[in-house]
């Protein structure tokens, strides 16, 4: 049933509308929220299809984590938090509640959590939530309204960069209600991301950070309302996390059947070899490991070929993203010349790598958002793309009208002098030319050399054929790869030429691109533009994004953005998954059913105790 008449984008209701949610102010709340489909679950539904209602609650799930930790607040721009503060999706939404969540067989449909029921005016111009009553913290006081205005007010003043350019467009949030809260738009804006964001927000109580600071860092657990509460931990090497049995969600529709671990540790590790012997060893349980050395050479061991320990590329439905590509800082005047950028990525050797240092494992990426037939830009663009691009034809490259992005072909077996001589004259007529083998600038005569700053040792292997390719043309290069908060602390202040970031690959892009691209935070201090982009198309065709009121325009958008995006060169593409790479010790029970949007494996998967016996029947016998 569509909520929004005259609006064909938000499609608010299921076929089957349960008791009506009762309003003091006279609002007619739907149990969900959509923009791109119909809400596939009605209001009256008991479960998720993707879970077992009567999954055992039992058991302990052990995940790696590479790096360290030095604070349990996620809410500050500095320092590293634990995992688990806030997902990017519901798969670690273990501590803070949301109003709503996502359903991972739907595209972008989210159902009631802390909000029983939800509703968008019809101009858009606000939107309401209702709150359930029966909502509580660990220390038993009530969650309400007061806990998600102050939450608001507070994120979105005090909170991290990102936080303040996704609820940037939002004028204020009031009280309509005992149970009720409205969020009001500022005049004029349209930004159809604003309820998702709203909705995933992170509820944080009033009463215990009324009197502190958010934007300092944590050493001991804050107060949460998740299923999960941290019972132990030592700072920067682990935390457990044990299941609330008096969790008040737990049943809630949206959550039966799901966080089914009784314990879940987090076990961090400063050097990404000795967790892959973690891993081996059955000290940690469970990782998404995108490796293709790993894949290919290093799981050959008794518990794998015994059958114990599972290697899985798992199909998801979602957007693929590229996988930890390179990115330039586009502070730099050098890396401002697209016709540099486009030089670096000439002297890229993608297929030499793959087949080489990777396996075969990686597909070369030529898109924001693989394997989605609605977003990825594929072929010319259509008469809509066209009348959006309209406005930027002189400033966009002319190739986005008349050539589909690909990557260079090599064949892998050799230097492909086409490539390198196009490379070098691009360098020439950006003003760098190579004299006495230094690729120098041609008024200055300074060398161009390039700073990789890296997070981890294994996303220096492809850089290592890659910076022979650089050193042949006269480009100097180093590569660095700090402790990982030390990198993180780094690409925060700015200070790298060269470095990765692993992106996810949302359906509903507008406010990440926003958070990712726009020119408005491209130097605020700790922003998440890490790149320093400012793309005047980008910025226009994002805020189309944000306001479109149909799929087609959507749609239209998203694909301009994509083409825009990659004819740029604003990244270096190192390729993409077409799954999730998982990897596992077999002790777990999961629900059958078709491809998901993601692979629910720390949320709807559960302990088998008799699966998980024999393992450990097996390692002890080995260690005997």
């Amino acid at each position: 049933m569509l909520a929004l008449c005259g609006w064909g984008l938000l499609l608010l209701t299921g076929s089957v509308q349960a008791a009506k949610i009762e309003s003091a102010a006279g609002i007619d709340y739907s149990h969900g929220f959509s923009y791109l489909s119909e809400l596939k679950y009605p209001a009256d539904f008991e479960h998720f299809d993707w879970v077992n209602p009567d999954a055992p609650r039992t058991g302990e799930l052990r995940i790696p984590v590479l790096g360290r930790y030095d604070s349990f607040n996620y809410f500050t721009n500095t320092g590293r938090s634990v995992v688990g503060m806030y997902p990017l999706n519901d798969n670690f939404k273990f501590f803070y509640d949301s109003l709503l969540q996502f359903s991972a067989d739907e595209k972008v449909s989210m159902y009631g959590l802390l909000a029983e029921g939800f509703y968008y005016a019809e101009d858009r111009s606000w939107y309401a939530f209702k709150l359930r009553e029966d909502a509580y913290w660990h220390d038993g006081k009530p969650l309400t309204i007061d806990d998600v205005i102050f939450s608001f007010n507070t994120l979105t003043k005090e909170g991290p960069a990102w936080m303040l350019s996704s609820y940037q467009d939002i004028s204020h949030v009031e009280q309509i209600g005992p149970w009720e809260i409205k969020f009001v738009m500022k005049e004029g804006m349209t930004n159809s991301s604003s309820p998702r964001a709203a909705g995933f927000m992170p509820i944080i109580p009033k009463h215990y950070w009324e009197d502190k600071d958010i934007t300092k860092n944590l050493t001991e657990p804050p107060l949460f309302s998740g299923p999960y509460k941290i019972v132990d931990w030592r700072l920067g090497r682990y935390f457990v996390a044990e299941r609330q049995e008096n969790y008040w969600g737990n049943n809630v529709p949206s959550m039966r059947g799901r966080f089914n671990y009784q314990t879940i540790k987090f076990d961090y590790f400063r050097d990404d070899q000795v967790l892959l012997e973690a891993m081996r060893g059955y000290l940690v349980d469970i990782q998404e490991d995108g490796n293709p050395k790993n894949w290919n050479v290093e799981y050959d061991f008794p518990g794998a070929r015994d059958g114990l320990f599972k290697m899985e590329l798992i199909p998801i439905t979602a957007p693929i993203p590229m996988r930890w590509p390179l990115f330039w800082n586009l502070r730099d005047e050098r890396f401002k010349d697209v016709r540099v950028r486009e030089a670096l990525w000439l002297l890229f050797d993608f297929e030499f790598m793959n087949r080489v240092m990777y396996f075969d494992f990686y597909r070369s990426a030529r898109s924001l958002y693989h394997g989605a037939e609605d977003m990825e830009a594929t072929g010319l663009p259509s008469q809509d793309e066209i009348e959006l691009l309209e406005p930027f034809r002189d400033q966009i490259p002319p190739r986005v009208y008349t050539e589909t992005f690909e990557a260079p072909r090599n064949d892998g077996y050799g230097i492909n002098r086409h490539y390198v001589e196009r490379a070098i004259n691009l360098f020439a007529e950006a003003g760098w030319v190579i004299r006495n083998g230094r690729m120098v600038n041609a008024e200055t005569g300074e060398q161009f050399h390039i700073d990789f700053v890296m997070p981890s040792h294994g996303l220096t292997r492809p850089l290592l054929p890659y910076e022979q390719q650089l050193n042949r043309v006269g480009i100097s290069t180093t590569v660095r790869v700090p402790e990982i908060s030390n990198w993180a602390f780094r690409i925060r202040k700015r200070e790298f030429n060269a470095s990765v970031r692993s992106d996810s690959a949302w359906r509903t892009v507008g406010q990440s691109l926003r958070n990712r691209f726009d020119s408005a935070i491209a130097d605020m201090e700790y922003g998440t533009n890490t790149f320093g982009m400012t793309d005047p198309a980008v910025d226009y065709l994002v805020d189309h994004i944000l306001a479109a009121s149909t799929h087609d325009e959507y749609e239209a958008a998203v694909k301009a953005v994509d083409r825009v995006i990659m004819w740029n060169f604003y990244h270096l593409p190192l390729g993409y998954l077409p799954g999730a790479p998982l990897v596992y010790w077999d002790k777990f029970g999961k629900p059958d059913g078709p491809p998901l949007e993601r692979v629910p494996w720390a949320d709807a998967w559960w302990y088998d105790e008799e699966k998980a016996a024999q393992i450990e029947e097996r390692v002890a016998a080995a260690i005997e």
